[in-house]
């Protein structure tokens, strides 16, 4: 080839990578530039943006800013973090207008900081525009954040949690939906977080040290859920009687978790399991009573603001200790439900059918008792069929509690004992039969301490005869009403009409209706 014609060819390659040069250099400033400028004036007025470096690729499509630090002017959010890079920019997609396609959005080690008054509800959205395209992130990630919101008066935390780390893949955004479509999709999620903290109140919190959640399965380690004050110092900050709860189960685990709910908090899920739930109670009914009045288990999932289905939950290997304080200068006596082992059926807040629930227990290491429940949520008058059994059960054990608590003493060990109850929000109805052994019953005067002889004596006469009023089979049969205490849970409903129960089935007939 001629030297003239490969000088030729020479010039026209140069001139053609200067000219590409320049061109990517022009596109590459001007990419700079336009990112510069959307952080600076795009940006709503009340938030401020500062950032010590910004890189740009616009061949890749990249731009990622470092130091960043971004509030509102008026004081109430804060984040900080080390980098956000967006990654693949979909040129393409933007120049369609229908969609903007986006590779990867990471944020490394971001720090939230949010302060918000008790009440404070979170602002609506600005709606988009009519003309506003569908956003698609491929990937989503923030490595190691955290999570602090406080109270704008006192500054106590509200909620807080650390090393958050949360993986999205091909997010979906729309901006325009109809009411019963979600507003996103999610091909697949997972978050992980520790030692996370709950304000649940002015008087309890609630702690998880680990807690992981995707769509095959969400997982709670050590939860705790207390009082935040000592028993003594609680009975200064209320009014009226109110629970000290000291709470911890050590594993929560859900599978198959449907969380992506149309028209609020959504949680559906084929099973949910707890392991070893230890939950401690302590009452001082020397308080005024609280004239609150306590929903039933049918209103509470009723009118829960989540929409709750679980098919099956199982709850294994738990203990519930119960302490009542009845006296000024006498210790509260412990009652004991070990050994607890529960199935619950059908959990729901907005479906159909009956929630059914088997508790099997021992009281204080002894006997077995056995607890079935069953109500409809959907049922206006909250009405329940409860049926129960306890069997082998020496009375010795929990002599201190019916003494400090009922104003009574019992003796002798109950053979077999089943119940069943029927009620509604106010009333219920149901039959008991026992079978026992040597069973004395002393009745105590107010001070817990003093016979009451005339009680004592017509009881004890009626139960000693027992033998000439059972049936066949040795049991004695009795017939119960009673009338609910609305200011007190759905569990002292149940053990009033077990009180009931015993005491008509004793000095009742004893004969079978």
């Amino acid at each position: 080839m001629p030297t003239n014609t490969t000088s030729k060819i020479l010039k026209l390659i140069l001139w053609v990578f200067a000219i590409v040069l320049v061109i990517g250099l022009t596109a590459q400033l001007l990419f700079t530039h336009k990112v510069k400028s959307a952080f600076a004036e795009q940006l709503p007025g009340n938030i401020r943006l500062e950032y010590s470096d910004l890189n740009t690729n616009v061949f890749l499509g990249n731009l990622a800013l470092e130091n960043i630090e971004l509030h509102t002017t008026d004081g109430k959010t804060n984040v900080t973090a080390n980098k956000l890079a967006v990654k693949g920019i979909g040129y393409l997609s933007l120049m369609s207008g229908n969609t903007v396609e986006l590779g990867e959005i990471l944020l490394e080690t971001p720090k939230i900081l949010i302060k918000q008054q008790l009440g404070d509800t979170l602002n609506e959205p600005p709606s988009p525009p009519e003309n506003a395209p569908k956003l698609l992130i491929k990937k989503v990630k923030i490595d190691q954040g955290e999570l602090t919101v406080r109270n704008a008066i006192s500054d106590s935390i509200l909620l807080e949690a650390k090393s958050i780390n949360l993986n999205l893949s091909q997010l979906e955004l729309y901006p325009k939906t109809r009411p019963e479509q979600p507003p996103f999709t999610l091909d697949s999620y997972e978050i992980t977080a520790q030692d996370l903290y709950f304000d649940v109140g002015p008087l309890e919190f609630m702690r998880w040290e680990q807690f992981r959640l995707n769509k095959d399965k969400g997982n709670i380690q050590n939860l705790i859920f207390r009082s935040k004050y000592s028993r003594e110092e609680l009975t200064k900050r209320t009014a009226v009687e109110h629970d000290h709860f000291d709470i911890t189960v050590e594993q929560i685990t859900l599978n198959q978790p449907d969380i992506l709910g149309t028209s609020g908090p959504k949680l559906h899920a084929p099973s949910l399991e707890v392991l070893r739930p230890t939950i401690t109670v302590y009452r001082n009914v020397l308080m005024p009573p609280n004239p609150k009045i306590k929903p039933l288990p049918n209103q509470i999932l009723r009118e829960m603001p989540l929409d709750l289905k679980i098919d099956s939950l199982i709850m294994s290997d738990g203990q519930v200790n119960f302490y009542k304080k009845t006296m000024v200068d006498v210790a509260p006596q412990q009652l004991s439900l070990t050994s607890v082992n529960s199935k619950v059926k059908n959990i729901h807040s907005r479906g159909e059918g009956m929630v059914e629930i088997m508790a099997e227990n021992q009281i204080m290491g002894d006997g077995q008792f056995i607890l079935e429940y069953a109500f409809d949520p959907q049922s206006m008058d909250n009405s329940f069929l409860a049926k129960g059994s306890l069997l082998n059960f020496d009375t010795e054990k929990v002599v201190p509690f019916i003494r400090s608590t009922l104003n009574a003493e019992i003796d002798g060990t109950i053979n077999q004992m089943y119940f069943t109850v029927s009620g509604n929000e106010y009333t219920s109805q149901g039959e008991m039969k026992m079978k026992y052994d040597q069973f004395t019953f002393v009745a105590l005067k107010k001070d817990h301490l003093t016979v009451n002889k005339l009680k004592s004596g017509v009881a004890n006469l009626l139960t000693k005869k027992g033998d000439t009023k059972a049936d066949e089979d040795g049991f004695r049969h009795g017939q119960f009403e009673v009338e609910r205490d609305r200011t007190r849970s759905f569990i002292n409903y149940i053990f009033r009409n077990m009180r009931a129960g015993m005491l008509h089935t004793m000095v009742g007939s004893g004969k079978e209706k």
